[in-house]
């Protein structure tokens, strides 16, 4: 072990679990704890126990429970569970700004995705929120994805993969069929119009699950690894 730090549950609570996961900005480890209600930052570094010595700062107005902050051009921001949204300096804890997406009863599971100038949120109904973050907070745009969402959307290239929850039967079991990488265009300009084709899209790729790109996707995922491991000793055959 090279170095410790500690203090993130002082009187031992119970229910002070962590889920969310804590992130790096540059020298500094963003610690998201207390259930949403706290987070520190953690210089990097130093030898043994430096719980003392190594906490630059710590927060007790801001944190996150379920998401993960994200890190993106030397910024943390932190998506709290309600939908707040603080934009905040890794080396100093203020905030360069705070905004909120529209309240609603659901809360958000999935952690923030940064691209393209825009923060995109999974919110655990089913419905993804879109804001811009070049100059402040400003929502941009909501699509209802018409199932429970609690993954996070992820960049390819000029593209977004989002990974949905689809009740269906397995055997008698409920089983869930994570789609899609749809290749809808969500980085447009007209980022309203770009939502509403991706809701269109995958209520169409839902609705004719057996011919869905996203699962020959996934498939191909899990058979890659057994490839891999097959083509040797086939080879080895052959020669």
């Amino acid at each position: 072990m090279l170095w410790v730090s500690t203090g993130f549950n002082p009187k031992q609570k119970k229910n002070w679990v962590v889920v969310g996961s804590q992130v790096v900005a540059g020298e500094v480890a963003i610690v998201p704890y207390g259930r949403g209600t706290h987070l520190a930052g953690i210089k990097l570094g130093g030898k043994g126990d430096v719980s003392d010595s190594h906490r630059l700062w710590t927060r007790t107005d801001s944190g996150c429970f379920v998401p993960t902050p994200s890190v993106d051009d030397g910024k943390v921001y932190v998506l709290r569970d309600r939908g707040e949204v603080h934009c905040i300096d890794p080396k100093t804890g203020k905030s360069h700004w705070e905004g909120a997406f529209p309240r609603a009863s659901s809360s958000y599971y999935g952690s923030p995705t940064v691209a393209g100038g825009k923060l995109y949120a999974p919110r655990e109904d089913g419905v993804i929120l879109v804001a811009d973050i070049t100059d402040g907070f400003k929502f941009l745009a909501e699509s209802d994805m018409g199932e429970r969402v609690i993954a996070s959307p992820v960049p390819v290239a000029n593209r977004l993969a989002l990974f949905h929850a689809v009740p269906t039967q397995n055997f008698g079991r409920p089983r869930t069929d994570f789609l899609s990488l749809l290749g809808v265009e969500v980085f447009d300009a007209d980022l309203p119009v770009a939502m509403t084709t991706l809701s269109a899209s995958l209520r169409q790729c839902s609705g004719n699950r057996p011919r869905c790109c996203s699962l020959l996707f996934c498939n191909a995922l899990l058979a890659f690894p057994v490839l891999c491991l097959w083509l040797p000793l086939l080879r080895g055959k052959i020669t």
